[in-house]
């Protein structure tokens, strides 16, 4: 069995990786040696792990398409906005623990060509806001199991690409108020008006 620190030099040598799977044991902390900012051809990644704060910036390769985290538990919405800089992420999976945080933000001009997310088993969310301009081309978004966010984001309004969400065991009428955003949405797209979130 190697080292994390062994580890982490097998992969810095491997520079035309396209997909990675990190998983670590027993709620450990994913190697804070392990640096994937110089892997241009890794496209596919998952972590299983926590993860570092002070590592967080140099984890991710610039042209990474899909990302599935899970054990993260970053607690500090300021991490996730580093994944929100990522320019060609397209796929976002948000599984069990990987946020700890109480409130998520998405600001605008984040995500930029995110065209599926997934929220799944995040225990202590209980805000989450999405402003004008976030994942402007999201087509596809699931939520499962946030027993804590009480309500969808008014943002919703303006993802005129976004298609019938997946809700699964939610707060009995978050699902109904998802689907209240969107018909207010699809009303303010046949008139041409502008829509404010």
């Amino acid at each position: 069995m190697i080292g994390s620190k062994e580890m982490s030099e097998c992969i810095s040598k491997l520079t035309k990786l396209q997909f990675l799977m990190l998983r670590c044991k027993d709620n450990s902390y994913i190697s804070l040696d392990l640096s994937l900012k110089e892997h241009e051809y890794l496209r596919d990644l998952y972590l299983i792990g926590l993860l570092s704060k002070e590592r967080f910036d140099n984890l991710f390769p610039p042209n990474l398409r899909k990302l599935t985290l899970l054990s993260s538990r970053i607690n500090v919405n300021d991490q996730l906005l580093v994944l929100g800089q990522l320019p060609h992420l397209n796929i976002l999976r948000l599984f069990s623990d990987s946020y700890f945080g109480k409130q998520l933000i998405f600001p605008s001009e984040a995500f930029p060509n995110l065209l599926i997310l997934k929220l799944r088993s995040l225990p202590n969310l209980e805000e989450w806001i999405v402003e004008e301009g976030a994942m402007k081309y999201l087509n596809r978004l699931e939520i499962r199991d946030c027993k804590q966010l009480m309500k969808p984001p008014q943002g919703l309004v303006n993802l005129k690409f976004l298609k019938e969400p997946v809700i699964t065991n939610m707060t009995m009428g978050f699902g109904e108020a998802v689907e209240d955003i969107l018909r207010g949405r699809n009303r303010f797209f046949q008139l041409g008006l502008p829509v404010f979130g």
